[in-house]
């Protein structure tokens, strides 16, 4: 009795396991930025010119890059640093947002 028992725990350990890899998120991906947080960060990013690691959608499909965001209406525009990649995007569209290291904010000339 006590061997059928320790197989059961052992056989639902293991397949808790393998399911709970199915649903792991890759090594370094930052997690899901909430709403508002994303909001207001697309924001700052903004008014502060702040060089950015945007990714795109949420897991398996994601894209990421780097570049700078500016809204345009309801909407925001993501260009990448290199001018390869534009984006119009919805602030609902975006998985998450990083102010990329070291970067010197960049003055605009009004």
């Amino acid at each position: 009795m006590e061997r059928k028992q320790s197989m059961m725990t052992t056989l639902k350990s293991q397949v808790a396991s393998s399911v709970q890899r199915w649903f792991d998120l890759p090594a370094g991906l930052p997690a899901q930025m909430p709403a508002a947080q994303t909001t207001l960060f697309l924001t700052q990013s903004h008014e502060r010119h702040y060089h950015v690691t945007i990714t795109f959608d949420a897991p398996p499909t994601l894209l990421q890059a780097r570049g700078y965001v500016r809204p345009l209406g309801e909407k925001w525009l993501f260009v990448s640093d290199d001018h390869r990649l534009y984006r119009m995007f919805a602030p609902s569209e975006v998985y998450s947002l990083q102010r990329v290291a070291g970067a010197a904010s960049v003055a605009e000339a009004d």
